[in-house]
């Protein structure tokens, strides 16, 4: 009799054991795919926001020659300035460099509710224009530069 409860014991300690560690296994694979599936979302994000940037700088393009290429314009109550090949310039006033103003208009979502999803952490005004973006979720940096009448985002 007492064998027999030993061994009872003892299968009903082994499948336990066999259970746990089966859970520890798909607990853990599906951690791992998470963390991967994670990594693919900041990245993704990441590229979107370099896209909408282009596209609104695009946008602001198109709106100046409609104006009739000035050298700047209200629009939407704010004052933009142009580069004289059409790219929105990152001026506060006409003699003002702010990377913000890009951020601003060329990323708006970037002011969220919670936290910025963008902040400048570098940025040099002389014969270009060039800022440079820490992205929050990730810690990649978005390049906004203005050289030689040609606008880019890296």
């Amino acid at each position: 009799m007492l064998f027999r409860d030993n061994y009872l014991s003892s299968v009903r300690y082994f499948r336990f054991a066999l259970w746990l560690l089966v859970v520890s296994a798909v607990v853990a694979g599906f951690l791992s795919f998470w963390q991967n599936i994670d990594g693919r979302v900041g990245n993704t994000s990441l590229v979107i926001a370099k896209k909408l940037i282009s596209d609104r700088a695009n946008y602001y393009r198109q709106q100046w020659m409609l104006q009739g290429q000035p050298s700047s314009y209200a629009y939407e109550g704010k004052t933009l300035y142009f580069h004289r090949s059409g790219w929105i310039l990152p001026l506060r006033s006409r003699d003002m460099p702010d990377c913000s103003v890009w951020l601003q208009q060329l990323y708006p979502e970037a002011f969220g509710k919670e936290q910025m999803a963008l902040e400048v952490s570098d940025s040099r005004f002389d014969e270009q224009y060039w800022c440079k973006y820490r992205w929050l979720q990730g810690g990649e940096d978005i390049h906004i530069l203005l050289t030689n009448e040609k606008f880019e985002v890296e």
